[in-house]
């Protein structure tokens, strides 16, 4: 790994873009060309982080090229990733049949479109009453 091995960013803020995505650049210290790292694919190279036994940051290598100038016998390369809910933004939503849904089903979903996470958190204030624990996600419902 190179002297920075890993750094994370996050990008988005304001109220239009309330979703913060995080970005992530991997320092590799090698002789030789890695091919198997590029993918034309959004979720072609899976990157993940760890600290020690748990995944602190999960994405995937952005489809880029990478320069090595062979001046040195071993080069460092910067692999560029983006965390897997970036994705998305490459991935077609589709659907088997029209039909009114959830929207904690449609947030499932997506949620594992992503082929990163196991699913996703609610907040317990989003329950409908103090007797229930459905939240306010599994009564709202649209059409697909």
């Amino acid at each position: 790994m190179g002297g920075t091995p890993f750094v994370t960013s996050m990008v988005g803020d304001g109220v239009y873009k309330p979703a913060k995505y995080t970005g992530a650049t991997v320092a590799i210290v090698t002789p030789s060309y890695h091919f198997d790292i590029y993918s034309g694919k959004a979720q072609g190279t899976k990157v993940e982080l760890y600290k020690e036994n748990s995944i602190e940051w999960t994405g995937y290598a952005t489809p880029n090229l990478y320069d090595m100038g062979f001046t040195k016998y071993k080069e460092t390369i910067e692999i560029e990733c983006i965390d897997a809910l970036s994705t998305l933004q490459y991935i077609k939503y589709d659907i088997p049949k029209k039909s009114i849904v959830s929207l904690y089903t449609i947030i499932n979903k997506i949620v594992k479109k992503c082929n990163a996470y196991s699913g996703f958190v609610i907040s317990v204030n989003t329950q409908l009453n103090k007797d229930t624990t459905e939240t306010i996600l599994d009564k709202l419902y649209i059409s697909e």
